[in-house]
């Protein structure tokens, strides 16, 4: 398009951006000037769909800059509108979601004309391969080729086993003749001579090649005019570009005859988002609902920050949960939508299955074999190269240029020194496919493939931060965007604190003990607080626990973190022990003792001045309480959290939702239970016998679910153990227990399951007797207090529920008393 239009395009037009005529690409928008426009000038947008979803990419954010690029693309609108000018948004794949964006972004008022082409040329048949894998396509195109049939292939991936670079090197070993006559496009060869040569005349310089086998590098931008490769079009989409690219690519080799392709039957989602979220408007409150969560710690520790309100409801956040909600749904019907979307243009399609001469497992192996020796070159690669200065280092982050690619094993390696710390790199060992043992950087390449286990390190060390620093963080990225242009995208929040938080509330911190075995029970609670608060997991941490064990849950959590898990069988049981293997702990506390040391070196985060935190249980309390319909719910939520916690809560509530929480107990106190019925008929006769009441100050043994245990004289204790069962099992009171707790724990598992059970109810009708009687001596005292009557039977009901709840609420350990004064006055 743009040499077509006489104009010279450039990635960057920083030394160009006074002139009156540029092509530029999204990221260099802002370096010209809107005022170029304000005299009948003509803004065109050649693919407007792209270009306005590539500005919500990675590359349209380097140093916070997308506010800045969004503001311009308005301004950019407004001048040439007002300057009587025209805009241009052209594309095949326009919606109404882009024609809304155009109207939102343009001055109000302006006439927005939509041209269609009717026009629909004659397109060929499809031979669309429906296996469940393309090793049936791959040996077509090797016979295609061996025939003498030149052949353009896309591939959307650029690494694995199904990728471009396996693709590539699989047909150069099938076909000894043909590696000069290939050429490989993708991100690590862009800057190569050869492959610039070709994307800068592609007619001209394709004739020198038979093979030519890209990644989604060039799906774009690029035309094919000279019949070359017009009978072998071949097309293995793995599940990265969506339907519109895929289409797209079709178009680069023009007048296409034989096209071949097979398509994933559902594809990746977008990173960083639920997948599970379909429509528009579930994205924008799951973004906003991680917000405002998060924005509360941000205040907690930056009294000065203002928090977003007009962002969620601009035309470019709209357009951007739009996007998400496109790509969600066709990625898990990939192939559905785009079969569909080809036909809808006037392509044929033809099904069928291609099956490989040599069999497919045999295919498939081989291109395992060649990507495990592709990647274990690359990593060898790192760690033969140099470490580079920080000048270099910086010269390259900073440039608008590609990086060359021979620089790249260099810089990948400095990246990986500054992110892990030599310690832990020496220290870091991987074994290869292949069987080849590697040590240091090359393992560490491997180990960290695509940046998953340097994330989860990172997790780890907020974890063990204080959380001011995670809550800085995320305040950074707003911070880095208001730089630059005042402004913030509210696409591009950050949740860290959140996930901190979330980490605690599930109480992750009280397992990171390496030398612990842990049994089921132990992370039971864990696991069953997941699956309560599953809604909130899933949006914190992107973690799906609904039909998952609570071990499954206790090993991803861990694994979030950075850390492996090892198990043993326990003894003569079904379950397994687990504990944290003792080289994950190892390389957590090097990569702890790295960021320690990196702090010091590094410029601070923004200045940040504590006030007191607000809790994240609190406020998750806070949003759960209004869903609540019957007494029994609010009970479920006040059993999770501490008293502190549930008051501040409650002082949260709009006074309507605290008067309909309060009716719902008042309520229930009308319907006494059968233990209140019990109080109520032995009331008056207690109170009139009773001693005044203890004061406020006594302490109240809350009994233990476990048996009661009353201790004797030292002589019992020397009693047979036979002896003790027999005068055991005589009992018919739990008071007339003849044995301390010592030796009713050593003798219990001698007992058969009829003799413990019978124990048992004994134990529990006692427990019921004790709980009676502490119950009216509370009742009496808080009545004496002034309590209204909806907190006492709250009270009251609370300790006939026995020690389970009042620990929960408490947040107290199972051997801990409950002071009564604590028990009345909070709560």
């Amino acid at each position: 398009m743009s040499s077509e239009l006489g104009l010279n395009y450039k990635d960057d037009i920083s030394g160009n951006g006074q002139k009156k005529k540029a092509a530029f690409c999204a990221p260099s928008a802002y370096q010209f000037e809107p005022k170029n426009l304000s005299n009948g000038g003509i803004l065109l947008f050649d693919e407007c769909d792209q270009v306005f979803d590539f500005i919500f990419g990675s590359l349209c954010n380097k140093d916070g800059i997308r506010p800045l690029l969004l503001a311009t693309l308005e301004a950019h609108f407004q001048s040439a509108i007002a300057g009587n000018g025209i805009v241009f948004c052209m594309s095949a794949d326009t919606t109404q979601k882009e024609i809304d964006y155009i109207k939102a972004v343009a001055p109000e008022g302006t006439p927005v004309r939509l041209i269609i082409n009717k026009y629909q040329p004659k397109r060929p048949d499809i031979n669309l391969d429906t296996s469940p894998s393309p090793e049936g396509l791959l040996d077509l195109l090797v016979e295609k080729l061996k025939s003498g049939i030149n052949c353009f292939v896309l591939d959307d991936m650029k690494d694995g086993v199904k990728g471009c670079k396996s693709i590539a090197e699989y047909v150069r070993q099938e076909l000894k003749d043909i590696p000069d006559l290939t050429l490989e496009i993708h991100s690590d060869s862009m800057d190569a001579p050869n492959v610039q040569e070709f994307v800068q005349s592609a007619d001209k310089k394709s004739k020198q090649y038979r093979f030519v086998v890209t990644s989604p590098s060039i799906i774009s931008g690029l035309s094919l005019k000279n019949q070359r490769f017009v009978n072998g079009v071949f097309a293995f989409c793995n599940g990265i570009l969506g339907d519109r690219e895929i289409k797209q690519f079709l178009n680069r080799v023009r007048g296409a005859e034989d096209i071949y392709m097979w398509i994933a039957e559902e594809g990746y989602p977008p990173r960083g988002v639920n997948p599970d979220l379909v429509t528009p408007q579930e994205i924008h409150d799951y973004y906003q609902r991680n917000y405002a969560a998060n924005s509360k710690h941000i205040l907690s520790l930056k009294t000065d920050y203002d928090p977003m309100t007009n962002e969620w409801t601009s035309p470019h956040f709209e357009l951007f949960v739009k996007n998400l909600s496109y790509k969600l749904m066709t990625m898990k019907h990939l192939r559905h939508f785009t079969v569909e979307h080809l036909k809808e243009i006037g392509y044929g399609i033809i099904q069928q299955q291609f099956i490989p001469s040599k069999g497919v497992k045999k295919i498939r192996e081989k291109l395992a074999d060649i990507w495990g020796g592709i990647d274990l070159k690359e990593a060898e690669a790192i760690a033969a190269a140099r470490i580079l200065s920080d000048a270099e280092m910086e010269e390259i982050q900073h440039s608008s240029q590609d990086m060359p690619p021979e620089l790249k094993p260099a810089y990948l390696k400095t990246r990986m020194l500054q992110t892990f710390g030599q310690e832990l790199i020496d220290a870091t060992t991987f074994e290869h496919k292949s069987g080849t043992e590697l040590s240091g950087f090359a393992a560490m390449a491997l180990k960290n493939k695509g940046g998953r286990y340097g994330r989860h390190l990172e997790n780890f060390y907020l974890l063990n931060q204080d959380i001011g620093e995670a809550i800085a963080r995320d305040y950074a990225a707003e911070a880095r965007q208001l730089k630059v242009s005042g402004e913030r995208f509210a696409g591009d929040i950050r949740w860290n604190a959140s996930k901190r938080k979330a980490w605690e509330f599930l109480g992750l911190p009280e397992f990171l003990n390496p030398d612990k075995w842990w049994e089921p029970r132990d992370f039971e609670q864990m696991g069953n607080t997941a699956k309560k608060y599953h809604h909130r997991v899933r949006d914190t941490l992107s973690l799906k626990v609904e039909k998952i064990s609570n071990g499954q849950i206790f090993g991803e959590l861990m694994y979030q973190v950075g850390l492996e898990l090892e198990t043993k069988q326990a003894d003569g049981q079904k379950w397994k022990y687990r504990r944290i293997t003792p080289d994950s702990w190892k390389f957590a506390q090097m990569y702890l003792a790295h960021k320690q040391a990196m702090k010091v070196a590094k410029e601070p985060l923004p200045e940040v001045t504590a006030v007191p935190e607000i809790d994240s249980i609190v406020l998750m309390l806070k949003d759960y309480l209004p869903q609540a319909r019957t007494r029994e719910q609010c009970e479920d939520l006040f059993g999770t959290v501490t008293e502190s916690q549930k008051n501040e809560a409650w002082a949260m509530l709009a006074q309507e939702e605290q008067q309909r929480i309060s009716a719902l107990f008042e309520i229930e106190a009308i319907q006494p239970t059968i233990f209140e019925q019990s109080l109520a008929a032995t009331e008056e006769s207690e109170v009139k016998t009773q001693a005044q009441p203890a004061p406020i100050t006594q302490e109240l043994s809350v009994l233990s679910t476990q048996a009661i245990a009353v201790e004797l004289p030292s002589e019992n204790h020397q009693q047979s153990t036979e002896a003790l069962i027999e005068k055991l099992l005589k009992i018919s009171n739990w008071a007339e227990l003849p044995m301390s707790q010592a030796q009713l724990d050593e003798i219990w598992p001698l007992l058969s399951e009829s003799q413990r059970s019978h124990l048992w109810r004994i134990s529990q009708e006692h427990q019921q007797q004790e709980l009676a009687r502490e119950a009216i001596a509370l009742k009496t005292e808080i009545k004496e207090l002034g309590f209204g009557s909806h907190f006492r039977s709250y009270v009251i009901k609370a300790v006939s529920g026995g020690v389970a709840i009042a620990r929960r609420c408490w947040g107290l350990k199972d051997d801990c008393e409950i002071p009564l004064n604590q028990l009345l006055l909070t709560g």
